[in-house]
């Protein structure tokens, strides 16, 4: 379905995708019929990518308001207003969200998800500038980048933050990478290098930073003190360190030494961290322009996708889904065309592969070789059939795998009509199983409950991964 312009990536959670747009609306699609579930107005717009923890969604916008929303129909459960940008994307951790606070903050939040009050946020002025960045955790730490090119580490349980590394950067929406001890920095501005910082002690580590270059010469007319770099965040693929950047070079055609002309180059870069060096090098889309709107904004390019060696990449100048062998020199195994350039992520969930196009339309790739299973339907007993039994037998049919893999089915026990935020039982079944007995009812009387079966119960099925198209 076509919504309105995105640039925060999409999340996809219990058979639903998730997003925010430009017109200030969370939608909520369906991941295999592709049709809205719902959706929610906030007063501005989202920039954001949302959060889920437990059938909620954690959506920031530039209202000053992060909003906490039922997963399962979009219902409003609480509001917190924090007076500045929701442009930091919330981190999940334990059943907490950690974000900055947009202008005009210099801050970083953390919210309680059950009902978003504030567990702490960092003292004013300890941050320098302002953050954009999303919060990368390691343990009790989490690492944010800020404008002014600082990274800065938290302390998780206090708030307390202390500068990490300093770059030349300007440190937008890309956020940090954690693989082991090392944290590796992308910041992008007027920095096209790549970073690797030790999490302990934030010391570099030897024979970083690693320098990317555009591997096609400036243009000669260009002006190098306006050349800017775009880029995603660093993820990993395999042994390789993956992301996008775009060189977007300002030109002075008519020697009169004002801009008049945009040259833009976009790669997919991979890293051999040992080394380090550049592994190799994809292009990916160009723009020759006169209109200076035509370049992306905020500095971003689609975080690449990955499992195993494989990543997906979109772009933000072409309108082509690609996805690359990280492993055998970045080939291309197949494309496909989009229905816009985008500076949202691709993604994988359940065997499909998702892209959020530029212009707000969702679209969904099937892998044709690794499907997910389907969905087992209850057999019995039949919902609203009361159970004076306190070993009650459920059944069902059996989910079959087209790799003809074990499944397993969780079975979630819960009093309130909802299984997606809490519950009060939940059982695990060995692979291939089509019944089971819940004899441990520790938190439900055992003498006499209501088997109220509902579609909840099928949203979930094995995650599985994309290979071919």
């Amino acid at each position: 379905p076509a919504a309105t312009q995105a640039v925060g990536s999409p999340v996809a959670a219990d058979g639903l995708v998730v997003f925010g747009a430009y017109d200030g609306n969370v939608r909520a699609i369906r991941a295999v019929e592709g049709t809205l579930a719902w959706q929610f107005a906030a007063s501005s717009e989202i920039v954001a990518s949302v959060a889920v923890h437990k059938g909620r969604v954690i959506a920031t916008s530039s209202d000053g308001n992060v909003y906490a929303l039922r997963l399962s129909d979009g219902t409003l459960l609480w509001q917190t207003a924090l007076g500045g940008l929701g442009n930091s994307s919330p981190t999940v951790v334990g059943t907490t969200v950690v974000m900055g606070s947009g202008f005009p903050h210099k801050k970083v939040v953390r919210l309680n998800v059950a009902d978003g009050s504030m567990a702490w946020q960092t003292a004013v002025g300890a941050i320098a500038d302002l953050v954009n960045s999303s919060v990368a955790v390691s343990g009790n730490d989490g690492l944010i980048g800020s404008t002014g090119g600082i990274y800065y580490k938290l302390d998780l349980s206090t708030g307390t933050p202390v500068p990490f590394y300093t770059t030349s950067g300007t440190v937008n929406f890309s956020s940090p990478l954690i693989v082991g001890p090392t944290a590796y920095l992308l910041p992008g501005g007027s920095d096209a290098n790549l970073y690797a910082v030790t999490v302990a002690t934030g010391a570099i580590v030897a024979g970083w930073p690693l320098a990317i270059p555009d591997p096609v010469a400036a243009p000669a007319d260009s002006l190098p003190a306006e050349m800017r770099i775009g880029v995603s965040s660093p993820m990993q693929a395999g042994s390789r360190i993956v992301f996008q950047i775009r060189f977007d070079y300002a030109r002075d055609t008519d020697a009169d030494t004002i801009r008049d002309a945009y040259t833009l180059r976009e790669y997919v870069v991979a890293v051999d961290p040992v080394g380090p060096s550049v592994a190799w090098q994809s292009a990916n889309g160009s723009l020759d322009t006169a209109n200076a709107n035509d370049i992306p904004e905020l500095g971003m390019c689609p975080t690449p996708a990955g499992f195993s060696s494989r990543v997906a990449v979109a772009s933000t100048l072409q309108a082509t889904l690609r996805v690359l062998d990280a492993a055998a020199g970045g080939a291309q195994l197949w494309s496909s065309a989009t229905s816009a350039p985008t500076r949202t992520s691709p993604f994988m969930s359940n065997g499909r592969l998702f892209v959020l196009g530029g212009t707000g339309t969702l679209q969904a790739f099937l892998s044709s070789v690794n499907q997910p299973p389907t969905a087992p339907l209850p057999v019995g007993p039949a919902a609203g059939v009361d159970l004076p039994n306190a070993q009650p037998v459920f059944t069902w049919t059996a989910g079959v795998d087209p790799e003809a893999q074990a499944v397993t089915t969780t079975i979630r026990i819960d009093t309130d009509g909802e299984v997606l935020e809490d519950w009060q039982e939940e059982l695990t079944t060995a692979g291939n199983a089509t019944s089971a007995s819940l004899f441990s009812l520790s938190k439900i009387s055992r003498n006499h409950f209501r088997c109220c079966i509902g579609d909840q119960s099928a949203h979930t099925v094995r995650p599985k991964r994309i290979v071919t198209k």
